[in-house]
């Protein structure tokens, strides 16, 4: 629940703070490290607050004490040391790596040691409160970069309000557009089917989560940097990063989709095989969002955010209109592809403003979701269309082709990004 208002209140500040031009300018830098810690305390507040009603409505009265500890994990992270965002703009991987796994370990141990001390629900909050705190000592103490103080420029948080106020619409239109479809589906379909949905759709976002977690990580601070060099080194920028990520894309999704049905199969309960078919369906929405995710960025780079917030609205308003279509005409698979029209909505809008820029993306995007579109059909559904083919050699032909449709994205994603990654 706190990451969801986390996600909902987020205001823009790390993508500001990467897009500065001066790195040194220690006035804007320590603004909007305040406004963190502001926003922290606000969110810290609400949190806390939650606590009674919460536990009113669910009759669990624990919940009275444990939302003002959840509450301050929002509290410690405002006040991270904005060292670490320095550091992602100038692309120190390495030690941002290292850092990461550290403070990974470090939240896992201490869950485990408190869980074993005090086996409750109370120990997984506070191990949670202690990696919190480790990287708050960390990102001011170990990493290196000037230290952040209490500093409120007026004419540096008028930069970033405007900047980030799109940003704050388009992350709340994120949050609606991203709980849509289950909110839809709990009123069309049972609650047993829409617990097998929501595995299906976690797997389906694997390959998602990782190439765009990668693109805002990794794609946002490079490009702010070829951003000095003019548009056009932006735009070669953008290619060359694309071409590796795209690729990897492919073979992610392809790959997800062809083993979706026999990992459900194996490893789940008859009950949540239906995931099994609708994982191929739903990795579509998941590349569309890939695509989307992969070229944003440049957006903000550019101080565009405003398109980020009509792109989510498309999504959102397509999503819940095509969907419901899509139930009417065919049922839970034609609402699994209305989400995926309504993604796919969300990516014209700014492949067309790009476009407008002088960066034009969507004639390179047609053949890798050519590829995609082929490749999770094919491969993923073969359980359900190859008995109909080769009858009583359908199963064998299904796995046959799972296995060559797998491979294949496989192949296609190492041959197109590795002479790119090997050039560094």
């Amino acid at each position: 629940m706190v990451l969801r208002v986390l996600l909902f209140s987020d205001v823009g500040i790390g993508p500001s703070v990467i897009r500065h031009k001066d790195m040194n300018d220690r006035v804007f830098i320590d603004t909007a490290w305040t406004i963190g810690v502001i926003r922290g305390v606000v969110l810290a507040v609400i949190c806390a607050a939650m606590g009674w009603p919460l536990s009113k409505l669910y009759d669990e009265p624990k919940l009275i004490w444990l939302m003002p500890l959840i509450a301050l994990t929002p509290l410690i992270s405002g006040a991270y040391s904005t060292s670490i965002l320095v550091l992602n703009r100038a692309m120190a991987l390495k030690t941002l790596t290292l850092y990461e796994m550290a403070m990974q370990v470090l939240g896992a141990v201490s869950r485990v040691v408190l869980t074993c001390i005090w086996p409750t629900a109370a120990s997984l909050v506070l191990g949670g409160v202690v990696a919190y705190i480790a990287r708050l000592y960390c990102s001011h103490r170990v990493l290196p970069g000037e230290r952040n103080r209490f500093r409120i420029d007026r004419e540096s948080a008028r930069q970033m309000v405007r900047f980030g106020r799109w940003i704050f619409l388009s992350t709340a239109i994120t949050f609606l557009a991203g709980q849509a479809d289950r909110l839809l589906l709990a009123s069309l379909i049972p609650l047993g089917m829409l617990g097998v949905y929501g595995i299906a759709l976690t797997v389906a976002i694997l390959p998602q989560q990782v190439v765009v977690g990668v693109s805002q990580k990794v794609l946002f601070p490079s490009l702010a940097e070829r951003a000095t060099g003019g548009q056009a080194a932006l735009m070669r920028a953008v290619e060359r990063a694309r071409r590796v990520l795209l690729p990897i894309g492919v073979g992610s999704v392809v790959v997800t989709a062809a083993i979706s049905p026999w990992f459900f199969e194996q490893l789940y309960a008859p009950a949540y095989h239906g995931a099994g078919w609708m994982t191929p369906l739903l990795v579509l929405s998941a590349w569309f969002a890939i695509l989307t995710g992969t070229m944003d960025r440049v957006l903000l780079v550019l101080g565009e955010s405003r398109p980020l917030a009509a792109s989510n609205a498309a999504n959102l308003v397509v999503t819940v209109g095509a969907a419901l279509a899509g139930h009417w005409l065919a049922g839970l698979p034609g609402f699994i592809a209305g989400t995926g029209v309504g993604t796919l909505a969300g990516y014209v809008v700014i492949a067309v403003r790009l476009a407008r820029v002088g960066i034009p993306t969507l004639r390179h995007d047609v053949w890798p979701t050519a590829l995609v579109v082929v490749g999770a059909l094919g491969g993923g559904l073969a359980p359900q269309w190859c008995p109909m083919m080769f009858g009583e050699w359908g199963e064998g032909a299904s796995i046959a082709v799972a296995m060559v449709v797998g491979m294949a994205g496989a192949a296609y994603a190492g041959r197109a990004a590795l002479p790119y990654l090997s050039r560094g």
